[in-house]
């Protein structure tokens, strides 16, 4: 697993992108990184490096809060483009619980915290899967 910093160099990506098996694009619901994956995940997907490969891609969707405008803006716009969604992860202070406790979200003694951990198995299901998520849908 690779975590790459927001605005990583042409030739890191498509090193990056020939190495990986599976792509993660988290995406923050606001117009400001939706405008900002737009050309990354389109220059991306028109890729040598991924078209014609078993290359798994997926967007998940980072602090999103499923009732607000900019999250139906992400999920118009990866429907619009046919481009698959995964899961989103919640803004929710639980995270924030974890990092003081020290802990993972999945050791967090919480009754509010089921959600988040049910949206990190479903990435980790399909991480382990290996089949293609769906595309988005609203």
């Amino acid at each position: 697993m690779v975590d790459t910093p927001a605005r990583l160099a042409d030739m890191s990506a498509v090193k990056l992108v020939r190495e990986a098996d599976t792509i993660l694009i988290p995406v923050i619901a606001s117009s400001i990184d939706i405008r900002a994956a737009i050309p990354f995940i389109e220059k991306l997907l028109k890729s040598p490096e991924l078209r014609g490969s078993s290359k798994r891609i997926a967007v998940i969707g980072n602090r999103s809060r499923k009732n607000s405008k900019s999250y139906k803006s992400l999920m118009s716009f990866l429907q619009t483009h046919s481009i698959p969604f995964l899961t989103s992860l919640r803004a929710t202070q639980n995270y924030v619980r974890a990092a003081e406790e020290g802990v993972g979200i999945q050791e967090l003694a919480l009754k509010s915290s089921q959600i988040d951990i049910e949206h990190w198995h479903t990435l980790a299901r399909w991480i382990e899967s290996g089949s293609a998520p769906e595309s988005a849908s609203l």
